[in-house]
């Protein structure tokens, strides 16, 4: 199944689910690859959820120009290419995929159209309160699936900056390996996102 057809399905079975519980690419390149490091996310505190250090405004920005050079080194991908997805179910957003050896795939969207909110409540998924370089964010995966994990990012009213990680092939990360990776994913783009305002 690509990488595609996985971040289109997470939102449809989504609200499957929410339904069921109501009724009963530009191509880029970059160099060798270097040791990553680990981002981290911390564990959000409710009364401070609406809080972010700047607002980012996420109109008209592409999100192949998320990630620069060196970021895509160190996050080991090698190449991306624009392919809008239907995440939140309101048509298709701006999304890039970055794509490296087989077990790496990264997704990096900038969503105007809902903000983190939507993600709350979501049926079969399991979210969490983070944060992400001092943004209020939510972490998502479906729920008893090892194959996924998103982070959406809170950087305006009514907006995010959305990145997930997807392993391609049939042997991928650990879970907890795919949101430290999904995490770092965040981080970079988040930068390079602050840098562009």
């Amino acid at each position: 199944m690509t990488s595609r057809v996985l971040r289109v399905l997470v939102p449809v079975l989504v609200a499957g689910a929410v339904l069921a519980s109501c009724t009963g690419k530009e191509d880029g390149r970059a160099g060798a690859a270097t040791t990553t490091t680990a981002a981290t996310t911390t564990a959000a505190d409710p009364s401070t959820e609406a809080q972010r250090p700047r607002e980012l405004k996420v109109d008209g920005v592409d999100p192949c120009k998320l990630l620069t050079a060196e970021q895509m080194v160190q996050l080991k991908v090698t190449r991306s290419s624009r392919n809008d997805s239907d995440i939140v179910k309101t048509g298709d957003v701006p999304t890039c995929e970055f794509r490296g050896d087989l077990s790496t795939n990264y997704g990096v969207a900038v969503i105007a159209g809902k903000g983190v909110d939507y993600w709350t409540g979501k049926g079969n998924t399991d979210v969490s309160e983070v944060r992400v370089a001092g943004f209020a964010a939510k972490q998502i995966s479906l729920s008893g699936v090892e194959a996924d994990c998103a982070i959406a990012v809170d950087v305006a009213d009514g907006q995010q900056l959305y990145v997930d990680y997807i392993p391609v092939g049939s042997k991928g990360p650990a879970k907890d390996e795919m949101c430290r990776n999904v995490a770092l994913g965040a981080e970079l783009a988040l930068t390079t996102l602050q840098s562009l305002k």
